[in-house]
């Protein structure tokens, strides 16, 4: 099959996977008690093997590996943090249910692969974990600075503090010490805080402004300070992060629908709707960012949100301009 018949048949299956029966995390409530216990996802190991989120496959060590987008990347499986910290708390998740020592002990060898596999960032004391996927399409400009993800930082933080909390062993609170330096920090100093006016945002080297990136990131620092009960300086750039979605909210609603990101091409602003599964990523994110704040914003627009996807006929609109914007972006 050659590379446009592959492209097309890839992206009609997921877009009719998508449409018929997205996948549709459930959330956690509890969120706020120093006890890291669920995610705030509650990711399901089921779930992940079918292809739900990654086409994953596993290494002689039982390490997940994924599959980029058939556009995107050569085909070939690669390590991919933040899919290896959503496997892994999928698989803490199995423990917390059943109490299985096998679970458990899968769930450490995960955390540990993030205690062995950081790299240090230059000139800073900030670490990371680098994915090895080799790219054939940017559809987003790339940062010369930046190499972290804040999404897989704050999915690997979550982890490693609840591997430390399960064993009490410090290698995993002192990597989640060094991963939280990120948030502190601008790209120039090893880490993705970016301010801009008022806002302060954790973002990815491609600088998109994608939404659940964003909020995912928050989630991380949001661990660490529970795990601190709270009682950390980190604690006040935690509110002014979610302070800064709140600000940022409306810029995603087109009116019909949540838009993917924020991304500016040549002046201007790249028309990119979300797919059902990010869509409702969006709406869940927002009712754990309305559990965690008690402010009823968050909760209103994730109704509002829920109540558009209830239409066949801005469903069928969501995917007419998403075909045009994956042309667009030559993934189709």
């Amino acid at each position: 099959m050659n590379s446009g018949l592959s492209k097309l048949y890839y992206f009609s299956q997921k877009a009719f996977q998508d449409y018929s029966n997205p996948l549709i995390y459930q959330i956690h409530d509890n969120n706020c008690t120093p006890a890291l216990e669920e995610y705030y996802f509650i990711f399901n190991r089921r779930e992940l093997l079918n292809g739900g989120s990654y086409n994953f496959a596993f290494d002689e060590n039982d390490i997940p590996m994924i599959k980029g987008h058939v556009a995107d990347t050569d085909g070939s499986f690669f390590y991919y943090p933040t899919a290896i910290g959503q496997f892994a708390l999928a698989v803490f998740h199995d423990y917390l249910k059943h109490r299985k020592r096998d679970d458990k002990k899968l769930f450490l060898k995960l955390a540990e692969w993030f205690v062995d596999n950081a790299s240090e960032q230059p000139g800073s004391d900030v670490i990371y974990w680098p994915d090895n996927q080799r790219t054939k399409l940017n559809v987003y400009d790339e940062s010369k600075i930046q190499k972290l993800s804040s999404m897989g930082q704050s999915r690997t933080i979550s982890v490693l503090l609840r591997a430390f909390q399960l064993t009490e062993e410090r290698k995993y609170r002192d990597r989640a010490d060094q991963a939280v330096l990120a948030y502190q920090n601008p790209p120039e100093k090893g880490g993705f805080m970016f301010k801009e006016n008022d806002l302060i945002l954790f973002e990815e080297p491609n600088r998109a402004k994608v939404l659940n990136h964003l909020i995912f990131s928050i989630f991380g620092l949001h661990d660490y300070c529970r795990d601190l009960g709270f009682n950390t300086d980190l604690n006040a750039l935690l509110k002014r992060s979610i302070a800064s979605i709140k600000k940022i909210i409306p810029n995603y609603d087109c009116g019909w629908w949540s838009l993917y990101d924020d991304y500016y091409e040549e002046g201007q602003r790249r028309f990119n709707p979300c797919t059902r599964h990010y869509h409702h990523i969006h709406i869940q994110q927002l009712s754990v960012l309305s559990t965690i704040t008690g402010d009823s914003y968050f909760k209103e627009t994730a109704n509002k949100w829920r109540a558009y996807d209830k239409s066949a006929a801005r469903r069928f609109r969501m995917l007419f301009h998403k075909s045009i914007t994956v042309k667009k972006m030559k993934r189709l």
